[in-house]
């Protein structure tokens, strides 16, 4: 019997890939702010005209553009050279990502095409989030950290928070957008879309990495970085209600939810966790292998980047063994569509897509 199931759709999420605590955009190892080489694209790539013709690359080859290059590890570049691209959204039309070497918001055409710097001159431009309208993001400094905005088609760019202390994951609804501070006395805030008072929903979180919104919550999951010390948290909206979905988690980072469960993955051990939303003990779904850097979840499926093990992953709902969709360097942020899955790579500089 097929089920069928909601998807909240929250760009930071998919967006919203953490680093480890103490980790810096410069820093090697698991996280979306791995440090390449120089930068200059080198990604296990052939040129645009090896691209596959019978359209099984998932772009349509009668409007590809001149980044639509196919992929050893599978699928294909749509944007290469990039530096640090960090976080990543999509919509309708469009992919949108941060680079948080260069200090630049881009966007793409899904199709491929020629890519359109959004912002620039932004202070290590983190996760990001989109609207019908706009384009949301986190400018993840110490302590001199932003919440910014920008017109998905470019002009002046809003800060519409301040002198935040290392924000990080962003998600967005049609009337707020919420982030989290991603440290030891980490917490969840959120202010109006077009800015104003920032609010405080929560505080003393150990670390909170991930963000999901949906209608009557925020998730999120609180790394701890002390074995299984973490905890995956939601926030009920309706009486500003903090509860604690599940406690003595092993380095739980990424996050998804769809209309029933709550869906994470522990770095390090490579568990992927399924609970209830109502409440409930939490039960292992499958296991990476390796790690997990982000996480986004729909009805068909649990989709992970693993950094460390090099692999974009998809995970039924059921469990089971997981499929490799593709072989990428050091895979960050992902975000999906009804049909692609899209991804950054921090160390081979590209914004890739494959099919689900």
């Amino acid at each position: 019997m097929k089920i069928e199931r909601t998807m909240w759709l929250s760009f930071g999420v998919l967006v919203g890939c953490s680093s480890p605590p103490g980790a810096s955009p410069g820093d090697a190892g698991k996280g979306d702010v791995v440090q390449g080489d120089s930068g200059d694209g080198g990604a296990p790539m052939s040129d645009a005209s090896t691209d596959a013709a019978d359209g099984t690359d998932g772009v349509d080859d009668a409007e590809a553009g001149p980044y639509d290059a196919a992929l050893s590890g599978g699928g294909i570049a749509l944007a290469h050279g990039q530096n640090v691209p960090s976080g990543i959204a999509v919509d309708s039309t469009s992919v949108y990502w941060t680079d948080n070497a260069t200090g630049t918001v881009m966007k793409v055409p899904k199709k491929g095409g020629k890519e359109t710097t959004l912002a620039s001159g932004q202070d290590s431009p983190y996760a990001i989030a989109v609207d019908a309208t706009s384009v949301y993001w986190t400018n993840k400094s110490n302590a001199a950290g932003q919440v910014m905005k920008v017109s998905k088609t470019g002009g002046k760019t809003t800060v519409l928070a301040s002198g935040q202390v290392l924000p990080d994951a962003v998600a967005v609804d049609s009337a707020n957008v919420y982030w989290v501070e991603n440290n030891s006395e980490g917490t969840i805030l959120k202010v109006a879309l077009d800015g104003g008072d920032v609010t405080t929903l929560a505080t003393g979180q150990d670390d909170p990495w991930g963000l999901v919104v949906t209608p009557t919550n925020l998730y999120w999951a609180n790394y701890n970085g002390v074995g299984a010390a973490g905890r995956v948290m939601s926030f009920l909206f309706e009486g500003s209600v903090v509860n604690t979905m599940g406690a003595e988690q092993t380095f739980p980072v990424a996050i998804g939810v769809e209309s029933t469960n709550v869906y994470w993955a522990e770095d390090v051990v490579g568990a992927v966790m399924v609970a209830p939303m109502a409440g409930g003990t939490p039960t292992t779904l499958a296991s990476t292998g390796n790690g997990a850097t982000a996480m986004v979840v729909d009805s068909s499926g649990v989709y992970v980047t693993d950094s460390g093990g090099g692999k974009v992953m998809m995970f039924s709902l059921q469990g089971g063994t997981p499929k490799t969709l593709a072989q990428s360097p050091a895979p960050t942020a992902i975000a999906i569509d009804a049909t692609n899955v899209y991804w950054t790579d921090s160390i081979s500089g590209i914004v890739a897509t494959i099919p689900k």
